[in-house]
């Protein structure tokens, strides 16, 4: 079994790429795109274990015992090439694509293909991204070019063009609790909405304790909405987690929408959320959910993130129909 298989959310895309690799027609550089915690790394990684194994089945999948495919699960293969940043949050510097291009442009060890992963490709800096366009616009033959993005959209439009792009979805709630009580993660299934959907992502953020931060959020806006305390106090507060805030906000923004629309949540307990609901203007939180999107572009650059989180929660203000409390700052 591939580590794609593995993955039921995988199963339509994998289909549709092995069809390919029997067929031949797999594109030279193919770019995976889907929110953080879907496998898309696990399943370029799948791919490549594919295309370089010397016994592979007839369903396109690797067999997991030739030598090609002991070799890839040691991170030893002379033909497949990883390229990723050196640090956490950091990016892809122009000398890694550099060495990545020049080993593809090498002959094959083992006469088959060679792989380059990109992983994450939208952290790229602008000079490696210009330096991969010769590359994916004349690849040496039987060269293949994976590239994974959870914001395919900060990739420049010259990559994204010359890439042929598979979008994975997450998969229905049904299938991610399944399989997130296959796992044995006890609890798990409460973080999918702060990840999005996303199974791997939610495993992750239950581990690290974020459905505390989650109730701690709620408890933000709602002292926000009150006027027990001002913006400069809650980012304050929530300085040291500040990467999560933003992408928190929009996960409960979406269950906000829908339960001010009379929907349901699609995860999470309704009953915490329901009274930041009252009074709540779904033209104001469009508006908020679309500041909160743009925000959420600076979350890798070094800004001032103390104001970046002062703005983000004077949006909420503004959304909830609130204007900035005055002397409710500290």
């Amino acid at each position: 079994m591939t580590a794609a298989e593995s993955l039921p959310w995988h199963a339509d895309a994998w289909a549709r790429l092995s069809e390919r690799v029997r067929a031949e027609t797999l594109p030279h550089a193919l770019l995976l795109a889907g929110l953080p915690g879907l496998g898309k790394r696990r399943l370029a990684t799948s791919l490549a274990v594919a295309l370089l194994c010397e016994r592979r089945t007839d369903s396109a999948s690797a067999c997991g015992e030739c030598r090609s495919c002991r070799l890839v699960a040691q991170s030893a293969h002379p033909d497949f090439f990883v390229v990723e940043p050196e640090e956490e949050r950091k990016q892809i510097r122009i000398d890694q694509v550099r060495a990545l291009i020049e080993r593809l442009s090498l002959r094959s060890q083992y006469g088959r293909y060679r792989i380059g992963l990109i992983a994450p490709a939208d952290r790229m800096n602008t000079a490696a991204a210009n330096a991969l366009l010769k590359t994916l616009e004349e690849p040496p033959s039987g060269a293949v070019l994976l590239l994974t993005a959870a914001r395919p959209a900060r990739l420049p439009a010259t990559v994204r063009s010359r890439c042929q792009q598979l979008a994975l979805q997450p998969p229905s709630e049904p299938v991610a609790q399944e399989w997130l009580r296959a796992q044995g993660v006890s609890g798990a299934q409460e973080a999918l909405g702060l990840a999005l959907g996303a199974p791997l992502r939610a495993i992750e953020l239950h581990q690290s304790g974020a459905v505390e931060r989650w109730r701690k959020m709620l408890s933000t806006m709602e002292q926000l909405r009150a006027e027990r305390i001002g913006v400069v106090a809650a980012a304050a507060e929530w300085r040291e987690t500040g990467a999560e805030a933003i992408p928190m906000l929009l996960a409960i923004c979406a269950d906000l929408a829908r339960l001010a629309a009379g929907g349901t949540v699609r995860y999470g307990d309704p009953g915490r959320l329901r009274p930041l609901v009252v009074g709540l203007d779904l033209l104001r939180l469009h508006d908020y959910v679309e500041q909160l999107l743009e925000q959420r572009r600076y979350l890798d650059h070094s800004l001032n993130e103390q104001l970046l989180l002062e703005s983000v929660f004077a949006g909420w203000l503004a959304a909830a129909g609130k204007a900035r409390p005055t002397g409710a700052q500290a």
